[in-house]
């Protein structure tokens, strides 16, 4: 598989058997209707609740009807991505549907008809015995940890503690501190874990189901292979079979009390998840994960990095029609979920030296593990007292020891190289053309390149000389009067003008001395312009005006609408609406006197 592959979650539908008569929904003597009809091994369709004479059709990886064995759900959902857990990937495994859709059947099973999880485990420890044989340098282990998720709380069931358990986030994986983590080495030691574990299960009666699922329970099996010969090459591949609650229609269940709180929680948990299915497929920036503990731990598995089928279990009565159709639908958008399944690998060298990759299936980056260097590899190996010898005659490591020789003569190497350049630059630069000369195209463009910075230079030293000097003068004399006007010409200042006056000081002498004030021409002309504005302007134009928005443009269109144009600045007074505050504040931030 390449690295840029991608695998779409793979989706299964299971129709269950019609449970007629054993329902305790009714009392009719006749059998139900069905709503659903399987078209061919992956295709079905249901009634269109819009237009009873249409139908919708459906097409998944695989469609089971009510006589499929457990051996045939296996066979098309888990027994194909073993070889992917045993080669250092993770593989995920959830039944999803309405309460009493027959799920936990389906991955529990029974004594004589085993569901997903032992024969996943006991599929399992066959083939890693298999391989064992083929390649006696192959070291197997296995590990199981199991949880369920009851009222959004996380609880372990192989070790019950007496309070749950967070949920976290390292780099690249979800973990759960805490969590009981059991080795197993066949499958009769999964079965005396399992089984009591199991019983911690929450479960309860309702009206559709005599064992209903009160949580959300998921089964962590982890695969550990590790190479006793070189490259020491060790994987580690996770796979996650999971029982999901069904949702539920409390007005068909009859919850009440504690029962009715596990349903919201349940039915909400499902919501987030179909959330997350919706958000996956069009492609938005934020994946809500993190609205249900549930999703959190799906996060792998649904746009994540495993190999993920999902069994959907559905009825096939036409009573549950709703709870149908909108399984159908869940499981049709799943389908074009994309997740990116990577290897994790770690090669353990003979001098303790690991290196750890992740790879995108096969082939991927390469990420070295840190670790501290030894005395030895630094040269500092140690001696006895007879063979001592001082520290700069130790002699370093041979792999070390080219880098040390550099770093010791760096700074003055790069101080000799520096210098020899700039003074072949300047070599270069007092030659110019003169016959005889060779000069590269290169060097000339940095010449010119220098050159053009020194005159930079210089002019803007020249523009702060004379920028000090005009700040650093008190006064202009008469004689510098028109010299002075015409620069103020050529800065355009529009609203101010210097006016010349007598000062006169404490020797009684008379300074000529130049001061601002405004220019009444200009002044009038800006504030004429915003009475045309006022009488002519758009609203998108008198929203240009300070403090000016939206409803004041509007206001002041339609007044000049009903009365015509404005006389004076001050006629926005009588504008209702306007105050006074107002105005003066419109004037101030838009005239230059008033």
């Amino acid at each position: 598989m390449k690295m840029s592959q991608k695998i779409q979650v793979r989706v299964i539908i299971r129709i269950r058997p019609s449970n007629w008569p054993k329902s305790d929904l009714s009392t009719d003597s006749t059998p139900p209707k069905t709503c659903v009809h399987q078209l061919s091994a992956k295709s079905l369709e249901i009634v269109n609740w819009r237009n009873v004479e249409e139908t919708l059709k459906y097409e998944f990886d695989a469609v089971h009807n009510s006589t499929a064995s457990q051996e045939d759900i296996y066979k098309s959902s888990v027994s194909s991505v073993l070889k992917e857990v045993l080669n250092g990937q993770n593989a995920s495994i959830f039944a999803y549907g309405p309460t009493g859709a027959g799920k936990t059947y389906t991955i529990l099973g029974t004594d004589t008809q085993p569901g997903i999880i032992p024969q996943a485990v006991s599929d399992l420890f066959a083939q890693m015995k298999e391989e064992s044989e083929k390649s006696p340098t192959l070291k197997y282990d296995a590990y199981i940890s199991y949880l369920e998720i009851y009222q959004e709380k996380v609880f372990d069931l192989l070790e019950p503690k007496a309070q749950d358990l967070p949920i976290r986030q390292d780099k690249h994986n979800i973990i759960i501190p805490n969590l009981a983590e059991k080795e197993i080495v066949n499958i009769e030691q999964f079965k005396t874990l399992f089984e009591p574990a199991s019983k911690n299960r929450m479960v309860a009666a309702t009206k559709l189901n005599s064992r209903s699922s009160r949580s959300h329970t998921i089964l962590l099996i982890k695969v550990v292979k590790k190479e006793q010969s070189a490259p020491y090459r060790t994987l580690t591949g996770k796979m996650y079979l999971i029982d999901l609650a069904g949702s539920e229609n409390n007005k068909r269940t009859g919850n009440k009390g504690v029962r009715l709180k596990e349903s919201g929680c349940i039915n909400t948990s499902l919501f987030v998840l179909g959330q997350v299915v919706d958000a996956l497929n069009k492609n938005k920036p934020r994946i809500p994960y993190r609205d249900s503990k549930l999703t959190r731990l799906l996060q792998d598995s649904l746009g994540g990095n495993s190999h993920t089928c999902m069994i959907t279990n559905i009825s096939p009565e036409d009573r549950s029609y709703k709870d149908t159709y909108t399984t159908l639908n869940l499981a049709a958008k799943s389908k074009t979920v994309i997740n990116k399944p990577f290897k994790t690998e770690i090669y353990e060298k003979s001098n303790s030296q690991t290196t750890k990759r992740k790879l995108s299936a096969q082939e991927g980056p390469v990420c070295l593990k840190k670790r501290k260097p030894n005395d030895k590899e630094l040269g500092h190996e140690k001696t006895s007292l007879e063979d001592q010898r001082p520290v700069s005659q130790v002699q370093p490591a041979k792999f070390l020891s080219p880098f040390l020789r550099k770093q010791r003569h760096f700074q003055e190497d790069m101080t000799a190289k520096l210098l020899s350049l700039e003074e072949k630059l300047l070599k270069l630069q007092d030659r110019g053309t003169s016959p005889g000369v060779v000069t590269s195209s290169l060097h000339k463009d940095l010449i010119d390149d220098i050159q053009k910075s020194r005159n930079d230079m210089e002019w803007m030293v020249k523009q702060n000389n004379e920028i000090k000097t005009r700040r650093g003068e008190s006064s202009i004399l008469e004689g510098e009067e028109s010299q002075v006007k015409d620069k103020w010409k050529e800065d355009k200042i529009h609203f101010m003008k210097a006016v010349q006056t007598q000062i006169l000081s404490d020797e009684k002498e008379n300074v000529p001395q130049r001061v601002f004030q405004p220019d009444p021409n200009q002044q009038a002309k800006h504030n004429l312009s915003v009475l045309n504005l006022l009488n002519s302007g758009s609203i998108k134009e008198l929203r240009s005006l300070q403090s000016v928005g939206l409803k004041r443009a509007k206001l002041i269109d339609n007044w000049r609408q009903m009365y015509g144009a404005f006389q004076s600045i001050n006629d926005l007074i009588n504008i209702p609406g306007m105050t006074f505050k107002i105005v003066e504040t419109i004037k101030r931030n838009n005239l230059v006197s008033f």
